[in-house]
């Protein structure tokens, strides 16, 4: 009886035990796990998944794919100017003057065409009604020679959906610098925070030393103040890297046409890679591949078509036109009673004036050579933007090789001040100052690794070979 009692209490006491511990685990462990659990519902996100997702629904891209259509079908629209156009015209007239008195005096004057019409209220002679008549008629018109106008007409609406396109991929590449900014920029964010978290569990722990040691007589009260000074910087520091996360998600979202507020992290590594382009290579790429180049000759190319557009105002234009018709005096005009006429006419036009016209092909001659003009500009423009996107990725590689040495010398120089500081050879202020220093080369590690990366997608957005 004794045993069993012993038995029950002992077990009483290992399951409060038990539990007792599972609430400590819970206290010491609920917030890692807790953000363990909310960093495993974030959304993963890559680089390739972003532009797919921004391709498929931004609105720009959109707008620009209608664009073309629109300028297609005013292509279609100007290449039908080639071929005849038909009207139909149906004509019903009807004689508010119609008299009997007029019916009985024709009657039988003319034996080959009247006659008599039989099995209504009053007979009367009759071939066509003079006062009721019902006509269709058809007009088939044809150009024969407009000066060259309608060739320069399809040739203007051709180059516009060539314009159109191009212009569509030069939206789509701008869309592609853009999520490749906003991603990049996104996972600095997400790396200053990491560099921030980390730098605050060092001083959480220098922090807890520093007060043990103070407590023990063997440090300064300034040790103690500089590490909290210290620690309260870095929590500004991690402020501003959440407030920058949640900025470049919204503006990712946006391109991305996510709802505002889907929580999502970046995959992508940050993995050093120097750019194989070099000069003068690069400008013989740039010729080949920049759009604005291409969009500046097309502009060049419609202002051409323009002027023929105007000189062919100064020539003469012909066409041809065929017309039918078929009259009755019933509402159906394939009746056997009905009569036919055709015509077949040719028109020559030629319009004079005074100086309008000219001047309007001179003006049209001008806005051709300012479009050349135009096209150097660019042409120079962009070989400059590549220059400096080329000087840019360059700087940026120095950046990254130095920035690392950087944070190789800061980190071993932390260590060194910490084993001296454990020696009694060296102050907190100075344990404080390498921390500082290892953090801030850290961050700017990962600046010159975002910058590279971004530098380097800039730079094939300026040779047009960004996809």
């Amino acid at each position: 009886m004794v045993e069993s009692k012993l038995s029950v209490r002992h077990f009483f006491r290992i399951t409060l035990g038990l539990a007792l511990l599972g609430v400590v685990l819970l206290c010491v462990s609920g917030p890692d796990a807790q953000g363990k659990e909310r960093k495993q519902s974030l959304r993963k996100l890559s680089l390739h998944q972003a532009i797919s997702n921004a391709l498929k629904r931004n609105l720009s891209l959109a707008d620009a794919k209608l664009q073309v259509q629109k300028k297609e079908h005013a292509r279609r629209a100007a290449y039908s100017d080639f071929f005849p156009t038909i009207e139909l015209e149906y004509e019903a007239v009807a004689d508010r003057y119609r008299q009997i008195g007029n019916i009985e005096e024709f009657y039988l004057q003319h034996d080959a065409r009247w006659q008599f019409r039989g099995g209504t209220f009053l007979d009367y002679p009759y071939r066509i009604d003079p006062y009721r008549t019902f006509a269709l008629s058809a007009t088939l018109t044809q150009p024969v020679y407009s000066g060259g106008k309608l060739t320069a007409q399809y040739e203007l609406a051709r180059l516009g959906v060539d314009l159109a396109k191009i212009k569509q991929e030069i939206a789509r590449q701008d869309l592609l610098i853009n999520v490749t900014q906003a991603y990049f920029q996104l996972l600095l964010a997400e790396k200053l925070l990491y560099v921030s978290d980390e730098s605050i569990r060092a001083l959480k722990g220098l922090r807890r030393q520093s007060e043990a040691m103070f407590d023990a007589h063997l440090v300064l009260r300034v040790d103690v103040l500089a590490i909290n000074t210290r620690l309260a910087q870095e929590e500004l520091q991690r402020s501003q890297a959440l407030q920058d996360i949640e900025n470049k998600r919204a503006l990712l979202s946006y391109l991305m046409r996510y709802p505002q507020g889907i929580p999502f992290e970046t995959t992508e590594r940050l993995a050093f890679e120097p750019t194989g382009y070099e000069i003068p290579g690069i400008y013989s790429i740039v010729a080949r591949n920049r759009l604005e180049i291409g969009a500046a000759d097309i502009s060049v190319r419609e202002a051409l078509a323009t002027v023929k557009v105007d000189q062919a105002s100064l020539l003469p234009e012909m066409y041809v036109e065929v017309s039918g018709s078929r009259t009755n005096d019933d509402w159906n005009p394939f009746d056997p009673e009905a009569n036919n006429d055709w015509s077949m006419t040719g028109v020559l036009t030629w319009t004079f004036d005074m100086f309008r016209t000219r001047e309007t092909v001179k003006e049209a001659r001008v806005s051709h050579r300012r479009e050349m003009v135009l096209k150097r500009q660019v042409v120079e423009l962009v070989m400059r933007e590549v220059k400096q996107a080329y000087a840019t990725v360059k700087r940026y590689e120095r950046d990254v090789l130095h920035s690392r040495r950087a944070a190789a010398f800061s980190r071993e120089n932390f260590r060194a001040n910490k084993e001296l500081y454990n020696g009694q050879m060296a102050t907190y202020l100075e344990i404080v100052t390498a921390q500082a220093q290892m953090t801030e080369t850290l961050r700017e590690y990962y600046r010159s690794l975002v910058a590279h990366r971004m530098s380097k997608a800039v730079l094939e957005r300026k040779m047009g070979i960004l996809r």
